[in-house]
């Protein structure tokens, strides 16, 4: 799933950092179009201002 996605995991980028993210790859849009094509219970939305 992760992979149709486009969404990958970042850990940190040295020893001892405490970063670890999924972040999506590809537009909302396309996931959700993803998502709802493989019948994925799930959908992205966008956060911040408007």
């Amino acid at each position: 799933m992760m992979k149709d996605l486009g969404v990958v995991i970042i850990e940190g980028s040295c020893p001892g950092s405490s970063y670890f993210a999924a972040e999506l790859r590809i537009s909302i849009d396309e996931a959700n179009r993803i998502a709802e094509q493989n019948g994925y219970a799930l959908r992205f939305i966008a956060e911040g201002p408007d």
